[in-house]
């Protein structure tokens, strides 16, 4: 899947996790004075919480704000995100990738192909990942089962001209490294180790089989709640903090 865009953006933007506060989102972009720009979160949008009519309500206005800065944001989906609005879902058919909605949802393995002034990008987007809080939410309610991302070796081995890589959690080889910060999870789901484990090992395996046939350049990604910048290789790995807006 493409989207493609044929405008000049003065920019283009990857944000971290905004867990659902798209408005202020918004407000961030009014106050930083960003224009013409494309704005990319890399999941946790906060979709699936509500009722699709809360969203319809706050699509409505985000959209009349978007219009007067000509900004586009695009959501990849995150683990704290219902994957099914992410499917054609039919009453945000206005906001599907394809529309002309200034607020679009990016299904997984969708290349944006977009461009600014100083140089052209093609933008692998994939979704999802773990809640690692799994066990204390109620599945259908704040938990999905099939929110985990999902490697697909045919769509990335069929991959050209890919540029930067933007998915919500990272290979294993990129921080964080340590699993510190999950251990009392680990202690009450006896799967949630091994699972992240093979979601991380799953995300390498998706960066080397795009690496193959492409110069990756960037890869960005959110989930971790902090800052860090690593260049391994020939790739900077970027990760984005909550509400962090990076200029690619």
């Amino acid at each position: 899947m493409n989207l493609h865009f044929e405008n000049t953006f003065d920019s283009i933007i990857v944000c971290g996790d905004i867990h659902g506060d798209i408005m202020p989102l918004v407000f961030k972009t009014e106050q930083y004075k960003i224009q013409n720009s494309l704005v990319i979160v890399a999941g946790d949008v906060g979709i699936g919480f509500h009722k699709d009519g809360y969203y319809l309500t706050l699509f409505k206005k985000v959209e009349a704000r978007l219009k007067k800065s000509n900004n586009i944001f695009l959501f990849i989906r995150g683990n704290h995100d219902d994957p099914d609005k992410w499917l054609d879902h039919l009453p945000f058919q206005k906001h599907w990738q394809d529309g002309n909605s200034h607020v679009r949802f990016v299904k997984d393995y969708t290349v944006v192909s977009a461009h600014t002034d100083r140089r052209a990008h093609n933008i692998l987007c994939v979704g999802g990942a773990i809640s690692i809080d799994r066990v204390h939410r109620t599945q259908g309610i704040n938990y999905w089962a099939n929110e985990p991302f999902v490697y697909d070796e045919e769509k990335a081995s069929s991959l050209e001209g890919i540029t930067d890589i933007i998915t919500h959690s990272c290979p294993d080889f990129c921080e964080p490294i340590l699993k510190g910060g999950i251990q009392h999870y680990i202690s009450v789901d006896a799967n949630l180790e091994a699972d992240c484990d093979k979601e991380r090992k799953d995300h390498t395996l998706l960066y080397n089989k795009v690496k193959e046939k492409n110069q990756v350049q960037r890869y960005f990604y959110g989930h971790y709640h902090f800052y860090n910048k690593t260049n391994i290789g020939e790739t900077m790995f970027r990760l984005c903090d909550i509400m962090e807006l990076v200029e690619i």
